[in-house]
């Protein structure tokens, strides 16, 4: 039988029970209405007190017991409370109590003090709050009705998601409520991790009245204890410690969301502000209805909980609710240990940042990778279990799309004839005026982005067309930001030089084509796996626009048929010879081939002629002059391999192509069939610019 104050559910002024109380009721009764308060007697301050007072005595007057005997004797004292309707143990060592006006006490025992006991200040410092801020007003709820029995979410993941999705915004809100003097914590490391990787970390209080203001973070990151309790329902409720001391002024401002199972109460063991030291105190902790009132996150959002058994359904559907994308967390109590661990190795993958001791340390450097190959990653080497617990870390999609929290580049290819450089890679879909990609440290023009592969304009010459490239994705602030999520670095490395191709039929007589040659390639190793072996294959390469032919003919050739009989022959001309990619019927100069980055061995066809611009003018005592056209032709007999005028180049390993020749003294040409011609091939050092750098991310 309810009390009659809790009947009058409306708050009539006149204590009048009517209809509008019975709907209410009935709303409450068969939809989890959680704005109405339950039925029960109703407890003051003092006796609550009174529960929480004789919880500590009895906890210390059996601190030598083991943990799941202490909870068989917490439980049966919570038992004999009046003021207690009901209690359990959850998970076999966490004890609960539900109070007769419907509020929760959880008194988790999963996860001891590792700490130094030595310090208070290392780490991010939890700030313990004990009086609501003055004016506190408690915020609108979002939905006029919760319910923890939400759709549940199944905990499991798929090999890849849909596309590859960074989270909208650059603010990440890394929190911490435990103190570095009770436990060995990693939320100092998650949060230099993170500003390095071009978040911005907008707070690391952990009060109930900052947890209110957690609004559109792209990454939320917590260290704190969990614990869990029951509902009248019979649900069981999972709850997050925060920093806010038990008061009773903080009983008086969130009386509403105490009752509503939106803030519970838990004692747990860490620094007590009171005496000093390691030992179990009261704070208010959140639950999932209480990020789903109060918390919202931007698209494609990461959440980690490393707080032991926040993996549960209970949580999960609150961060649902609050719009967040993947949601992390341990299914049993887990140690300092494997919680940092985990968090260092997951962060640091994720953002490609390299600085994680973790064995095996990646050599050469890692570029960034998607959670899910990650986590694959991350179960091999047992980085998502604990040892000593035997609790899992596990990743459960909620909506959206989430993979990446830098972007990364796998691999350049420049497509010449269009002026394009192709980026592949994992981006993000397209990020509109907050994406970039620099090249040698200039912007270049994007022409489109997808998650994979983003295509932009090159210039042939000049500022961006060489050099260390890179993507960078704003959040929310702007393209003109300084702080932007950057990707590994690749260079695009090039090479500019001259081959001088020389024919000298007969006398002074000499053809000459000079050939200005330009690539650019793409030669680093890459790893298509985390921890993979990098892989470095075969590129392909055609000249740039910019590469072109220049063609000279001089000199004279004088034939003497008999001593009163000659000819004398005389050539002249110049001519330029367009490059393969220029809009010309005339363009006649082809030059394309491959690299071998491993071997460092080059292949390059030479093919050209000036389609008979050199003319060649014949005079002869002995028969009428005359003039004809004719052409100068790129000869392959001097080539490794004349049938496909190749020449096949080793690169110093510096990947500078050596000055080298090649000659061929035995062509009998048309010219004069009575001598031999001499041909060459010649060029010096052509040195690379922007070579693969060796200690960058691959």
């Amino acid at each position: 039988m309810c009390c009659r104050e809790a009947a009058n559910t409306d708050g009539d002024p006149l204590e009048k029970i009517n209809v509008i109380d019975l709907t209410r009721l009935i709303e409450y009764l068969f939809r989890s209405h959680r704005l109405v308060e339950p039925c029960g007697v109703s407890l003051t301050w003092q006796q609550r007190a009174v529960v929480f007072n004789n919880v500590d005595s009895v906890i210390t007057a059996n601190s030598g017991l083991v943990p799941d005997s202490l909870a068989k004797v917490l439980s049966s004292f919570l038992s004999s409370r009046p003021e207690i309707e009901a209690t359990g143990i959850d998970g076999g060592v966490s004890v609960w109590g539900r109070f007769t006006d419907n509020r929760l006490l959880m008194i988790p025992n999963n996860r001891e003090p590792t700490g130094s006991g030595t310090s208070s200040s290392s780490g991010v410092q939890q700030v313990i709050d004990s009086t609501p801020p003055e004016g506190f007003v408690l915020p609108k709820r979002r939905f006029s009705q919760w319910d923890f029995a939400s759709p549940q979410i199944v905990n499991s993941r798929s090999s890849a998601g849909t596309a590859y999705e960074l989270p909208k915004t650059i603010q990440a809100r890394v929190i911490n409520t435990l103190s570095p003097f009770c436990h060995s914590i990693g939320t100092a490391k998650a949060k230099t991790l993170l500003e390095n990787g071009g978040y911005v970390v907008t707070s690391t209080d952990g009060t109930v009245p900052g947890l209110l203001t957690a609004d559109g973070d792209g990454v939320f990151y917590i260290d704190a204890h969990c614990g869990g309790g029951e509902s009248q329902e019979g649900l069981i409720i999972k709850a997050i410690w925060t920093s806010t001391l038990v008061t009773q002024g903080g009983d008086s401002a969130y009386a509403s969301m105490l009752s509503a199972h939106e803030l519970v109460y838990m004692l747990q063991k860490d620094m007590d502000p009171i005496d000093g030291i390691c030992s179990s105190h009261l704070r208010y902790a959140f639950t999932g209805a209480f990020v789903a009132q109060y918390m919202t996150f931007a698209d494609h959002s990461l959440i980690l909980i490393n707080a032991c058994e926040s993996d549960h359904a209970s949580l999960r559907s609150g961060f649902l609710a609050a719009g967040a994308s993947v949601y992390a967390g341990w299914n049993l109590p887990v140690t300092d240990g494997a919680a940092n661990r985990a968090s260092e190795f997951l962060l640091d993958r994720m953002l490609g940042a390299n600085v994680s001791t973790l064995t095996p340390v990646e050599a050469p450097k890692q570029r960034p990778f998607d959670i899910d190959r990650l986590w694959l990653d991350m179960t091999t080497r047992n980085f998502d279990f604990d040892m000593i617990t035997g609790s899992q870390l596990a990743t459960t999609p909620l909506q959206d799309d989430f993979e990446l929290l830098s972007p990364s580049i796998k691999f350049l290819s420049v497509v010449e004839e269009g002026d394009s450089l192709l980026v592949s890679g994992m981006f993000g879909t397209d990020p509109g005026a907050y994406g970039r990609v620099i090249v040698g440290g200039s912007e270049i023009p994007i022409i489109r982005w997808t998650d994979t592969l983003i295509t932009a304009n090159i210039p042939n010459t000049g500022a961006g067309s060489v050099g260390p490239v890179r993507v960078e994705v704003d959040g929310v602030t702007g393209p003109t930001s300084t702080t932007k999520r950057r990707s590994n670095e690749v260079n695009l490395t090039e090479w500019r030089g001259d081959l001088t191709h020389t024919l000298i039929p007969a006398g002074t007589m000499t053809g000459t084509i000079t050939i200005h040659t330009h690539i650019r390639a793409d030669l680093h190793p890459f790893r298509e796996e985390p921890h993979a072996a990098p892989y470095n294959p075969v590129v392909l390469f055609d000249a740039a626009q910019d590469s072109y032919g220049s063609a000279t003919a001089t000199g004279t050739y004088t034939l003497n048929y008999s001593p009163e009989i000659y000819s004398t022959y005389t050539w002249s001309g110049t001519a330029y010879m367009p490059g393969m990619w220029e809009v010309s019927e005339d363009s006649r100069l082809w030059m394309y081939g491959s690299i071998d980055p491993v071997t460092k061995q080059m292949m390059l066809s030479l093919t050209g002629s000036t389609l008979w611009t050199m003319v060649e003018n014949h005079t002869s005592n002995a028969f009428p002059a005359y003039t004809e056209d004719f052409n100068l032709d790129i000869i392959s007999l001097m080539m490794d391999d004349p049938y496909q005028s190749k020449i096949y180049l080793t690169l110093t390993s510096a990947f500078d192509i050596p000055a080298g020749q090649r000659n061929d003294a035995t062509l009998l040409t048309r010219y004069n069939p009575f001598s031999p011609a001499s041909l060459e091939l010649k060029w010096n050092l052509i040195q690379s610019s922007f070579p693969p750098d060796t200690s960058a991310a691959q």
